[in-house]
């Protein structure tokens, strides 16, 4: 079978392209600054492909449901913010299959879409690789991990765990840099004014480069953290959360749309003020608790199918059976 594989942003991707590669022959979609290339090469590459893969349900996917002549089945997985920009600019009815998540299949229901039929599945880690230390010895370290924007809301953890701040170091992971340039650079303003304000400067640390970056040292960070916080005020997922989870890491989770489907219900928190003492009763738990937690956090990873590599099987079956016409 000869699948089209196409995306952005390959960094979610490894898993998903080595097995179909080990499966199949794959050809990679070349995203380049002109608009004129772009369309050439995503147009001969469907004429290729026995089917087509989406990563995301943005760009090139749009433009591929309106070319005219061209049948080959697509299949898309809808993952992160596309859905509030991009879905009303696709032809459904050219769309064979559409993967998403949860929480993305809780925001779909209140569109008035006409959908192909959606299969709910997660983004997932890899537990074979992230894995807890051998001796874990809990300390006072709490992260952050993502892009850092006004939607991960990384200024309000901050500021929300202030008064632990000292006693506490706060690990600020990812980039102030990618798509929305301008609103990132402001941003970064906003958050080092607000660490000099609160006098934190030496509680707070940033550790630049994204997650898909060099993945011993990025497990390393993990292993030596003690608290995940995802404060956003939206995700589709959060990868990294599971990243770390995998890790033995306590995951603190706001109540986004979604969250209690996908994290263990003591981890959400549904206030700032909760958030903090959610924290608190950690710090003052015994070791013994402490770690209980810390085995449930990958025991809930395991037991509830986020391994990537699993996922990856999957979704390569189901583009088997899309380009084989078939249905379940």
């Amino acid at each position: 079978m000869k699948v089209g594989f196409f995306t952005v942003n390959p960094n979610f991707a490894g898993p998903l392209l080595k097995e179909l590669r080990s499966r199949h022959e794959v050809r990679c979609w070349i995203n380049s600054n002109s608009q004129e290339f772009n369309l050439v090469n995503l147009h001969s590459l469907l004429e290729w492909s026995d089917v087509a893969f989406f990563e995301f349900c943005q760009s090139p996917l749009p433009e591929a449901t309106y070319f005219q002549g061209i049948d080959t089945p697509i299949v898309a997985r809808l993952q992160g913010i596309e859905i509030y920009h991009y879905m009303e600019n696709i032809k459904w009815n050219r769309v064979k299959l559409l993967i998403t998540s949860i929480p993305q299949m809780m925001r779909l229901s209140k569109l008035n879409l006409p959908l192909p039929r959606v299969e709910v599945l997660p983004l997932g880690t890899d537990p074979d690789f992230f894995t807890p230390p051998e001796n874990r010895i809990p300390g006072k370290c709490i992260t952050t991990i993502g892009l850092v924007s006004p939607r991960k809301r990384v200024y309000t953890t901050i500021q929300t765990l202030a008064p632990i701040l000292g006693d506490w170091k706060l690990y600020i992971r990812g980039e102030f840099s990618g798509f929305r340039d301008e609103e990132l650079v402001e941003y970064k303003s906003h958050i080092l004014e607000l660490i000099e304000t609160l006098g934190v400067e030496d509680s707070v640390k940033f550790i630049p480069g994204p997650p898909g970056g060099n993945q011993e040292e990025y497990r390393a960070f993990l292993r030596a953290m003690d608290i995940v916080v995802s404060n956003s005020t939206q995700e589709g997922y959060h990868v990294s959360v599971f990243d770390a989870m995998a890790c033995g890491v306590h995951p603190l989770i706001n109540c986004w749309l979604g969250a209690d489907r996908l994290f263990p219900s003591y981890s959400i928190f549904r206030s700032q003020t909760e958030l903090l003492q959610k924290v608190v009763q950690w710090d003052l738990a015994p070791v013994s608790r402490k770690l209980e937690l810390a085995k449930l956090a990958r025991e809930h990873v395991i037991a509830g199918g986020h391994d990537n590599k699993l996922v990856a099987k999957r979704i390569v079956d189901l583009l088997e059976e899309v380009a084989s016409g078939k249905k379940e």
